[in-house]
């Protein structure tokens, strides 16, 4: 018998009547992340002595817990919904807003509520019981059980709910919409971006061209990351961060393991000063924090005065050095660097 829930779309928009299956053979965004790292997980099990002093990065310690998870209820509890096979779900369009607040809190991509019809099965946990996990097996796989074992935490916390369904689930009605989300971009993405870059160009065309080449190539080599903003899905604002040191100019002493160039800066000029950049650069900050960096650096020309303005209000305030820089057309131009701590 079906039931109605609500859910809080985070990773690509969903549309009314839309039906999506979750089974062994229908897969969550979660499971492709996991098992992406499942041989470094594997590598982790076989020699932890290795990483004992190492600080593993957030996805690494999402991969440990869910393969764990996995293990288990596959193991103890198969009547259960996966956790890389379902939908997160909640009992009350207020529990779905108190997450849809949250997930934009944190900066994730948030694009609506919607109301489902539910024709499967239902796990109802307590997000306390969840855990980062660990280079001990052993002490993963018991943690997972008393996640499984237990609806709500054994601490006396107030529990906070998660329901996690399976099998065939409709949207039957959208609650709430988000015109506004951040997104990392995909290639489709940085493609149109550039090209609207390009046709709007009237003095600096030639660069433009150069530069999506280049911003191409650097995606397809994994090389960057480049955060956007859409308005009703308008590109209208985006970042580029990475830690290749082969494309930013004057490297020494803006990257390293910890330490990670932002450059790109953009916003379309009827939507500055709106608070739409403010919105994306919290959201890469949080992801970049997620990942393991401790500093972002960038460059600024001395005489941009306005940008150098919103960089102190970003906190980069810590001057590292000034060097030249050369435009792909052969300009020459003054550069200033300045850093920031993450946290």
């Amino acid at each position: 018998m079906s039931k109605i829930y609500y859910h809080v779309v985070t990773d690509k928009p969903m549309k009314l009547n839309q039906v999506i299956v979750f089974d062994d053979n229908h897969h969550s965004g979660v499971y492709k992340r996991v098992y992406e790292l499942k041989d470094k997980v594997d590598e982790i099990y076989q020699n932890p002595d290795a990483y004992k002093n190492i600080e593993l990065d957030h996805h690494l310690k999402v991969a440990l817990r869910e393969l764990a998870m996995e293990e288990v209820r596959k193991e103890k509890y198969p009547n259960y919904p996966s956790r890389l096979s379902s939908l997160y779900v909640s009992n009350t369009l207020e529990e779905a807003l108190n997450w849809y607040n949250l997930f934009q809190e944190w900066g994730r991509p948030t694009y609506s509520i919607v109301k489902v019809e539910v024709d499967g099965n239902v796990y109802v946990g307590d997000s306390w019981n969840c855990f980062d996990g660990t280079t001990d097996k052993k002490r993963n796989l018991e943690l997972a059980e008393n996640y499984w074992k237990y609806p709500t935490n054994q601490e006396g916390k107030e529990p906070i709910v998660e329901i996690l369904a399976d099998g065939n689930i409709k949207v039957v009605e959208i609650i709430k919409e988000n015109n506004y989300v951040c997104k990392i971009a995909t290639l489709e993405d940085i493609i149109k971006k550039y090209d609207y870059e390009i046709e709007k160009s009237i003095n600096d065309k030639d660069n433009w061209i150069v530069w999506k080449d280049k911003a191409i190539k650097r995606f397809n080599d994994g090389l960057t990351t480049t955060y956007m903003g859409l308005l009703n899905d308008e590109i209208i604002c985006e970042c580029t961060a990475t830690t290749d040191p082969s494309i930013v100019q004057n490297a020494e002493g803006l990257i390293d393991d910890k330490s990670i160039y932002l450059f790109a800066f953009r916003t379309n000029e009827e939507y500055q000063g709106q608070g739409f950049f403010s919105k994306l650069f919290k959201y890469m900050i949080n992801d970049l924090i997620s990942k393991g960096y401790e500093i972002a650096t960038l460059g600024v020309e001395p005489q941009e005065e306005k940008n150098k303005i919103i960089y102190n209000k970003y906190g980069f305030t810590e001057h590292i050095k000034d060097a030249k820089e050369i435009y792909p057309d052969g300009t020459i131009v003054d550069v200033e660097y300045y850093a920031r701590k993450l946290k």
